[in-house]
């Protein structure tokens, strides 16, 4: 399993491998996103893209460099149930 905490902010603290991830919900809580940020010396552009090449929902994007991003959004449209958020969950994960 996985330990959980809720941030001050409301949103759901977790860890991958050691490192801090977060589920944020959107303001009308009709989505949510997965997001886990890195620092790396061997991040570029071009292995940032190739990763969304390979990971068809998750995407990663650099903001400076070394400072990498993953980001999953899951849209609570048409409902979502317990196994898809899950399942979601651990897609995410097996992408970090």
């Amino acid at each position: 399993g996985y330990s959980v905490s809720i941030t001050n902010e409301g949103a759901i603290q977790w860890k991958i491998d050691g490192y801090k991830a977060f589920i944020f919900f959107d303001d009308d809580n009709e989505a949510l996103q997965f997001y886990i940020g890195f620092d790396s010396d061997n991040a570029t552009v071009h292995r940032c893209n190739e990763f969304n090449k390979k990971f068809r929902y998750v995407r990663t994007y650099m903001k400076k460099a070394g400072d990498v991003k993953l980001e999953m959004d899951l849209s609570f449209t048409g409902g979502i149930t317990e196994a898809r958020l899950r399942n979601s969950g651990v897609n995410f994960a097996i992408s970090v």
